[in-house]
């Protein structure tokens, strides 16, 4: 003979199988989703009825109050601001570098244009725009004489 209990399984899942020939493909894949047991446990909850009134829940509009902007930094703030001033000193560095070669290049030129008219650095730096002009025509003058 063949045990009850077996039996028993084998007729449930008979019916299971022929109950589920009769529902529609969507209720087979919400039955095959959810536990028997959850389902089970869902039922009884709601036989009893509703749950007992507890306190009052004091319900909001939705509304929250928005963060306040001036306190507000952007994430990653302080470091763009870190990187920004280690390239600001670079750029200084480097334009005071062009400054330096600039101002060495303009003292090479003078001593060199003080060197062809004869005069020493001191003597350049104390001479006018007109007193440089008068010393190239004197100078000119003198070449051509010597012709």
């Amino acid at each position: 003979m063949i045990d009850a209990a077996l039996l028993a399984d084998l007729r449930r899942l008979v019916n299971t199988l022929l109950l589920q020939e009769r529902l529609p493909e969507w209720q087979r894949d919400l039955a095959a989703a959810v536990p028997d047991k959850a389902v089970k446990d869902l039922v009884n909850d709601f036989r009893r009825g509703p749950p007992p009134a507890g306190e009052e829940v004091q319900r909001g509009t939705g509304w929250t109050e928005p963060p306040k902007v001036d306190q507000w930094k952007p994430p990653g703030l302080e470091h763009m601001d870190r990187m920004m001033d280690a390239q600001d000193a670079i750029d200084r560095a480097a334009r005071a570098r062009e400054l330096i070669e600039a101002t060495a290049i303009q003292r090479a030129q003078a001593e060199l244009k003080a060197q062809q008219m004869g005069l020493n650095r001191e003597d350049w730096a104390n001479m006018s725009e007109k007193d440089i002009a008068e010393r190239k025509a004197q100078q000119a003058k003198k070449a051509e004489v010597k012709k």
